[in-house]
């Protein structure tokens, strides 16, 4: 039981690390009045959504535990379509 959450961990370290370096600035500016015109009443508009699923075998599994294992992570780009922010000196 150990050894697996050892295991989960270091993958879950390693798949972290990775995808930090995958995450970049994106500029919407020129969408965002389109985008006000179309949802007129919403907050915010959720541009993308990414799922990814990630299996893994467990070589060894005991009596009652899976075989595979599954991690799945969520990444969803929202842009904000309110002018919400007062001051523009500052990092919100």
């Amino acid at each position: 039981m150990y050894k697996q959450s050892v295991q989960r961990g270091l993958v879950l370290l390693t798949c972290s690390f990775l995808s930090s370096f995958s995450f970049a600035q994106t500029n919407f500016t020129d969408k965002v009045t389109e985008w006000k015109k179309l949802f007129p009443k919403e907050d915010a508009v959720a541009y993308s959504l990414k799922e990814t699923v990630d299996f893994f075998l467990n070589l060894a599994p005991k009596p009652g535990e899976n075989k595979v294992t599954a991690v799945v992570t969520n990444e969803v780009i929202v842009v904000p379509l309110k002018d919400f922010l007062k001051y523009e000196d500052a990092v919100f």
